[in-house]
């Protein structure tokens, strides 16, 4: 008794086709091998097209992270970028302050010694006494004016001061 007889099977993901017969031994063919054979088949033009197309596909798949990494160190690089500015910006302000704060604080102790040199009676050594230290304190005044690092200009670019 001969059996012959064709089976097909399927599964998730592959298909067999299994052909047998009683005399000769089972022969199954599943889908892996079928594409297999057709691109061996394939004419050159095709094969040149896919080996074409794949060529580019594995040029481009390693260059994405790559792409990626870039990006990411250009949005990093902004953000710091925008950082600094404005710890440079918040430094200028503040090395103005003191400035200004040293400043304010010697024509003070100007106004102080100004007012006491006007307010009293003295003799001609104590007068005189005083009057030197108004002038090294008119000087030390001056000197703390000009040390300010952003005063105005005029239009002649003169300082205003």
């Amino acid at each position: 008794m001969a059996l012959t007889g064709e089976v097909e099977s399927t599964s998730t993901s592959l298909t067999s086709h299994t052909v047998y017969d009683s005399s000769t031994i089972m022969i199954s063919v599943s889908a892996p091998w079928r594409l297999c054979g057709k691109l061996l088949c394939m004419d050159s033009l095709e094969l040149r097209k896919s080996n074409a197309f794949m060529t580019v596909g594995l040029l481009i798949l390693p260059l994405f992270p790559i792409g990626t990494l870039v990006i990411q160190n250009i949005i990093t690089l902004a953000s710091v970028v925008t950082l600094r500015t404005g710890l440079v910006g918040t430094t200028h302000f503040a090395t103005e302050s003191y400035e200004m704060g040293r400043c304010i604080t010697q024509l003070q102790q100007e106004r102080g010694l100004m007012t006491y040199y006007l307010s009293g009676q003295r003799t001609n050594e104590q007068s005189a006494q005083i009057l030197e230290r108004l002038k090294d304190t008119f000087y030390l005044t001056d000197q703390m004016i000009l040390d300010i690092s952003n005063w105005e200009t005029d239009k002649e670019n003169q300082f205003m001061f």
